[in-house]
């Protein structure tokens, strides 16, 4: 068995918690042999231990590392001893041996150099026989809890237990005897290897390329970067053995698309966005054309899952309702086949956040095409380590294997508490022992399990020693024949383990993405996909309007990611919708209504109000055009309008005045489905025409008017007829006849 000298190149630091409310506040304390909870005073960083897996040709173990004074008083008459607890022999044991108090063999006290005081620093070593006199007494193979045990002497006290930290010791072979037996049945083994980045990185694109949300991606994928170890332990430990490696048989990778279109957009210059809203060019281009031609080596002809996009969160994604995104995470997926074509890719198998999912979001995601759910064990009931159909839903689901997982999660181990003290193991090397230990216990010691699908967590950050110890355990295991590797096809195609139901914990949905940041998602998501709707290529430059959409809509994906799972006030997932939103009013500003300095003069009640539209988008948009209400006008919606490409359009607004005088109104310019594009623009309308009430008015009147001038006239005749009767000469009487 290949052993590692160092077990931590970047240091393990154990701090004492007492086992209180003081654990979640990060408080750092020790208790003494009387119960009373004191001051912090020690913290423990462990730099090596060897080996790391007992054979026969072994004679002794040696850890070492260094003690911090993290208290206020010099610490003195420091001493460290190593302590063997009994080999586990179930399950149960091996999920609570870093709990337990190893009593079976203990070694005597070794003093430690110095007295340091406070904020001082000393190194210490301790190396233990595993068999004879002082020693571990190590007589048969097992895997055992071993515990590093600190005393010392504060100046404020008396002698007392200040550390403690528990690992896991797999043991092959006993020195000088024979090795374990290989199994009658060996386990049949397949590993999922996570590529999943800490966050989502893409926020968008501009003419220089890609735009990150900032440079650390660069970092990870650079040589003793986290994403550089987890490619790199793979292409280490393959060729260690390049004749007979059976390891890529039984690996699959899990890989986010996200973090492979980060990291190709990269390879052609990206820039960065920076905490002001700024864009500065990105310095990883040479690191991400390395890493990128280094995985497509590694995966070449092997099994790659695809995650969903940005690893998005599906049951927080279902139970707001967004199929369209769902559809959209899964269907991405595929670009992977672009990315690294020569890997046998894997699209109708999901491997939910926490290895969790409820009943609604099993039925989504059987309705979008997928089949098999990598789940907890604990996730199904009654739980297994084997296939099971969900009826509900009319998949399957897959048990990850439960102790490897929960070995491998930093943090994920019982704390000490020994003589009061409470020793939380919190980091991701002791993680990886017990992990590795782990394995080998479920392959060589555990009969009741035969099919083992290992997964360490998605987002996995050990030490690229550690990584390379790991899987060159499980490489042994098959060198040794004592496991089988399984590929992850064939695990999915093994038929067994009858029905099971669904159980999802509390827990894990108070983990899920908040709601306010999927219902914000979801609303903008609405208005993209009617903004997606409204747009057509254009002739001339046909440009496929999704080129637009598309990536507003995976950065709302962005912003479900499980990586951001357990913050329940949105945090950074609001802060990407949002980002998303400033981008899709960007685009909705290229369509807009020319402002005019003109005003506008109607001449009848009945008139038409011309209103320029320009569209800058590269994309044809059928938009929708009005004026808003306003007192004495009335404005007619006209049927919606194509505005080409990089044009403008004059449209006319049918109108009706009911009033003269002057009217200031808003444009309304919307997409066919109403989301608002552009700005309000204000046009200033003057009508001379009459309205209705003057019409009637100004007829009243006129009718008055004929009516006094009629009578006028007819008094004027009849006066002048009277005055013509007054004036005519009277008849002359007759003469009378003389005589």
């Amino acid at each position: 068995m290949r052993r590692l000298a160092c077990l931590v190149t970047t240091g393990l630091v154990v701090l004492l918690v007492a086992l209180s409310p003081a654990v979640a506040s990060g408080a750092v304390h020790s208790v003494g042999p009387a119960g009373a909870t004191q001051p912090g005073r020690l913290k423990i960083t462990i730099g090596s231990m060897s080996p790391r897996v007992v054979s026969a040709n072994d004679t002794a173990v040696t850890v070492t590392g260094t003690l911090t004074n993290v208290g206020d008083r010099r610490i003195d008459q420091l001493e460290v001893r190593l302590q063997l607890g009994d080999a586990v022999t179930s399950e149960n044991e091996l999920r609570s041996a870093a709990g337990t108090v190893p009593t079976e063999q203990v070694p005597p006290f070794e003093p430690i150099d110095g007295s340091p005081g406070p904020g001082q620093s000393l190194p210490w070593s301790i190396t233990v026989p595993l068999t004879g006199a002082h020693s571990l007494d190590i007589t048969q193979p097992g895997v055992y809890s071993l515990v590093v045990n600190i005393n010392g002497t504060p100046t404020d006290g008396g002698q007392t237990r200040l550390a403690a930290v528990h690992l896991l010791l797999p043991v092959l072979a006993a020195p000088h005897g024979p090795p374990v037996g290989k199994p009658a049945s060996p386990a049949r083994i397949s590993v999922l290897w996570p590529l999943v980045d800490t966050r989502p990185r893409l926020v968008g694109s501009s003419a220089a390329g890609v735009v990150l949300a900032d440079d650390a991606l660069a970092g990870e994928l650079a040589p003793g970067g986290r994403l550089y170890g987890l490619v790199d332990s793979v292409a280490t430990v393959e060729a260690a053995s390049p004749t007979d490696s059976a390891l890529p048989a039984s690996l699959c990778f899990a890989i986010d698309p996200e973090l492979l279109a980060a990291v190709t957009g990269m390879t052609a210059g990206y820039q960065v966005r920076t905490p002001t809203g700024g864009m500065i060019a990105g310095h990883g281009e040479a690191v991400a054309k390395q890493w990128l031609a280094r995985l497509r080596q590694v995966t070449s002809g092997h099994c790659v899952l695809a995650l969903p996009y940005a690893d998005a969160d599906l049951v927080a994604l279902s139970h707001a309702d967004a199929t369209d995104l769902m559809s959209l995470a899964l269907r991405q997926s595929a670009a992977l086949a672009h990315d690294l074509p020569a890997a046998q890719l894997i699209t109708n198998v999901v491997w939910p956040a926490d290895g969790t999912v409820d009943n609604s979001a099993m039925a989504a995601l059987a309705k979008l095409g997928v089949g098999t759910a990598l789940l907890a064990s604990t996730a199904t009931e009654p739980a297994g380590d084997t296939t099971a159909a969900i009826p509900a839903s009319d998949t399957r689901a897959l048990a990850v294997d439960g102790p490897t997982s929960a070995a491998l999660t930093a943090g994920g181990s019982p704390a000490d508490v020994t003589a009061g003290v409470a020793t939380p193991v919190d980091e991701h090397a002791v993680a990886t022992q017990s992990g590795l230990a782990t394995l080998l216990y479920r392959a060589l010691f555990d009969t009741a399990n035969r099919q083992l699908l290992v997964a360490p967590p998605r987002r996995w950050n050990a030490p690229e020693s550690e990584l390379v110890e790991f899987l060159g355990t499980a490489q042994n295991l098959f060198t040794s024949q004592s496991a089988t590797p399984l590929g992850l096809t064939a695990l999915i195609g093994s038929t067994g383990g009858g029905s099971a139901t669904l159980n999802y914990p509390p827990a894990a949905a108070g983990a899920e993405v908040p709601g306010a940041v999927t219902d914000a998602a979801v609303r903008l998501d609405g208005q993209l996909n009617d903004l997606l709707g409204a747009m057509n290529a254009d002739h001339a430059t046909p440009i496929d309007p999704g080129t637009l959409i598309d990536p507003l809509r995976l950065g709302l994906l962005g912003g479900m990611s499980s990586a951001w799972r357990g913050n329940p006030t949105g945090g950074d997932a609001l802060g990407m919708v949002n980002l998303v939103r400033a981008d899709q009013r960007t685009i909705t500003g290229m369509v807009s209504v020319q402002q005019s300095e003109l005003t506008i003069s109607l001449a009848a009640k009945d008139s038409k109000v011309p209103l320029s539209v320009h569209n800058s988008l590269p994309v044809d948009i059928n938009v929708r055009l009005s004026l808003s209400a306003e007192s004495g006008l009335q404005a007619t919606a006209v049927e919606p309008i194509r505005i080409p490409a990089n044009n403008s359009y004059t449209a006319f607004i049918p109108v009706r005045v009911t009033r003269s005088g002057r009217f200031s109104v808003q444009t309304v310019l919307t997409t066919t489905g109403g989301t608002a594009l552009g700005t309000t623009a204000r046009v200033e309308i003057v009508s001379n025409a009459y309205g209705t009430i003057i019409l009637v008015v100004t007829s009243i009147a006129f009718g008055a008017l004929v009516l006094l001038s009629g009578r006028r006239i007819y008094r004027r005749i009849r006066a002048a007829r009277q005055a013509s009767t007054a004036a005519a000469p009277s008849p002359s009487p007759p003469a009378s006849a003389g005589g």
